[in-house]
């Protein structure tokens, strides 16, 4: 197993930026998604254009620390990966330090096989969302994927 690490620094404060992350995830990452940020809750992000979906457990919500569990991913099979479900069993966990001006936050997805490797060296998909995090963070606006209301699935 592998992990995969990104850092950046958001001009607000790490409480703001936590309640992004816990509570606001169709408004950075994807408009097709549920939410329950409380520990032990449920949240789901479908990318059905894409292929894509994520279900993870919240395990914990804090000043310092949001981290979710991966209880059910599928990633497409046109993404040449041997493992569909590399997410299954992994945790993403992002760390919040207070830092000159805002925020520095750490993200460590932990526990990926082969798409840990993707994510380095091809397209890094987190930076992507992360800064759409950061722009909601200190715009007000950030850029999710347009995946639909929450539930939508790919077409059978």
């Amino acid at each position: 197993m592998a992990d995969f690490v990104h850092e950046l620094e958001i001009a607000a404060s790490p409480d703001s930026v936590r309640k992004l992350l816990a509570e606001r995830g169709d408004a950075w990452w994807t408009t097709n998604a549920v939410i329950d940020s409380q520990v032990g809750g449920s949240c789901e992000f479908r990318f059905p254009e894409a292929g894509f979906h994520a279900s993870v457990r919240v395990v914990k919500n804090s000043e310092e620390l949001v981290e979710w569990y991966c209880v059910d991913s599928a990633t497409p099979k046109s993404s040449g990966f041997k493992n569909l479900h590399d997410w299954i069993g992994s945790t993403i966990a992002f760390r919040l330090t207070p830092a000159a001006g805002g925020t520095h936050l750490r993200l460590e997805h932990r526990g990926l096989g082969e798409s840990a490797e993707f994510y380095s060296t091809r397209e890094n998909v987190w930076a992507h969302y992360l800064d759409s995090l950061k722009k909601l963070a200190e715009t007000g606006a950030g850029a999710p994927f347009q995946g639909g209301p929450p539930g939508t699935r790919m077409p059978a």
